[in-house]
């Protein structure tokens, strides 16, 4: 994903997670900023592009 998003320009991506899908992405260095829908549980995260191709 990050590669990708690298290649194309971007800083920063959000994410509209699927709540098992949440860990996967705070693994790879997501961090989590609010939800997509109020009062339903989807997590909305933020991934650092340029944060995590600093440390490849």
């Amino acid at each position: 994903m990050e590669h990708e998003a690298e290649a194309l320009g971007y800083a920063v991506i959000f994410i509209g997670s699927d709540p098992h899908a949440e860990p996967f992405y705070l693994a790879r260095g997501a961090e989590r900023v609010g939800s997509v829908l109020p009062g339903r549980m989807l997590p909305l995260l933020r991934f650092d592009v340029s944060a995590a191709a600093a440390k490849r």
